[in-house]
């Protein structure tokens, strides 16, 4: 049996063993695969030596979520396994902006941002992958480097291996054109930036999103006709955001692997019944079609995204801390008490002002409208007194706790000078 026919078991504090796969359940790096390119038997040949595998990911912002999580524990499995883990940053692709599921052109990074949201990806990568045993490579090594004076004849001579048709054939181009939305020329050229990438790499194998798939596609294309050797393109799975879109920072939806133990298993335990599933093979690494938590799903939802929930918050933070976030939860949402951990903060203003205000302020709120609907329906409190009218005006106290709705709380906490 080949190695990756091994099931990885996932324990308290990242450690890692391995066992045989059994008829009864599925392994991690399987639940969360979508397919492979050619075909999982010739990867699964090719396994048997060490490859270089290859992601990459454009720094675009500060935080990773744990649907990236999802990728990256296949990726360490592959590690686990005696393959090479290269991690690329798109580091120049970021100022370039994929289009991939944008429906307007993407504001452009700065190279100081850019820089910044890099150091903050590679302590949250380390909190799953092995830092000191993967190859860290920026695609700016060879997009801005002095040595590579040849560079536009270089890329002009691979755009003979791309046809305007092949590019034009992503979706999105074609629905921004028919919405009167403009394509640039550096989106449209893209994907024959990150194909590069593959070459200048020379990797065997790439991995990533099904929603990078065209791309990685491009990549294996050229790689073929410039390399004459096979690449291999591994897709993975999208975890789908807590309120049933595509999980994103913009809607707000995203379970951070920034979260806190307790965070997390309130946003993990937030998410619809019909979630279950997903959230269970691609954030907890469980197999639900295993007998055990098929029946759990179907007899007890809310028990089987309990379970869910303890193991994702053990993966990324620990047992203990997913213990106590349990616990937590139970008593905040079950018994009708307060979390055992609150955020602290303080208001700008000090003096009188509406709650409304003080709602938007301390961002518990996103707007006024927002914070007058809540407070009407009865939703806020105030040292645990409901405030119901929206015009109520209140004094900042240090110690003070405001709650909105069951999960948000804020105790007034005044910084020390």
């Amino acid at each position: 049996m080949n190695r990756l026919a091994y099931c990885l078991v996932i324990l308290p504090h990242h450690s890692y063993t391995f066992r045989r796969e059994s008829s009864m359940t599925r392994p991690h790096w399987k639940l969360a695969v979508d397919r492979i390119y050619p075909n999982e038997a010739a990867f699964l040949a090719a396994a048997v030596k060490p490859l270089r595998v290859y992601f990459g990911i454009d720094p675009t912002g500060t935080d990773i979520h744990i649907g990236h999580g999802s990728t990256l524990r296949v990726l360490r499995t592959l590690q686990e396994e005696g393959h090479t883990v290269v991690f690329l940053f798109g580091d120049f692709t970021a100022r370039v902006g994929d289009p991939t599921g944008r429906n307007k052109e993407r504001v452009p990074l700065s190279r100081e941002e850019v820089r910044l949201n890099m150091a903050t990806y590679l302590k949250q990568i380390a909190t799953i992958l092995d830092i000191d045993r993967i190859e860290v490579r920026e695609n700016s090594e060879w997009y801005e480097s002095p040595d590579r004076s040849a560079l536009l004849s270089q890329f002009l001579e691979l755009g003979k291996h791309f046809t305007a048709a092949q590019l034009w054939e992503r979706d999105m181009f074609q629905e921004r054109q028919k919405a009167g939305q403009p394509v640039t020329l550096t989106e449209f050229i893209y994907p024959m930036l990150q194909a590069n990438d593959s070459i200048e790499l020379d990797v065997d194998m790439e991995v990533g999103g099904t929603d990078q798939t065209f791309n990685m596609l491009a990549g294996r294309d050229l790689f073929r006709k410039l390399r004459q050797k096979e690449k291999y393109v591994l897709t993975t799975k999208l975890l789908t955001g807590t309120d049933g879109r595509k999980m994103s920072k913009s809607f707000e939806n995203a379970i951070w692997i920034t979260d806190s133990p307790e965070q997390m298993f309130g946003k993990l335990m937030s998410i619809a019944d019909a979630l279950l599933p997903e959230y269970c093979a691609l954030a907890a690494g469980i197999d639900p079609e295993e007998s055990a938590m098929q029946a759990l799903i179907t007899s007890d939802p809310r028990a089987a995204k309990a379970k869910m929930a303890y193991e994702v918050v053990t993966f990324y933070h620990g047992a203990e801390a997913a213990e106590v976030a349990s616990r937590s939860f139970d008593t905040q949402f079950r018994d009708g008490g307060q979390p055992a951990v609150i955020p602290e903060g303080w208001p700008s203003v000090e003096t009188q002002e509406r709650l409304t205000f003080f709602l938007v302020d301390l961002g518990l709120v996103s707007s006024k409208a927002e914070a007058a609907r809540l407070v009407s329906q009865g939703a806020v409190r105030v040292d645990d007194v409901v405030v119901q009218d929206q015009f109520a005006v209140i004094t900042p106290v240090a110690g003070m706790l405001v709650q909105v709705g069951k999960r948000h709380f804020l105790r007034l906490v005044k910084p020390q000078p």
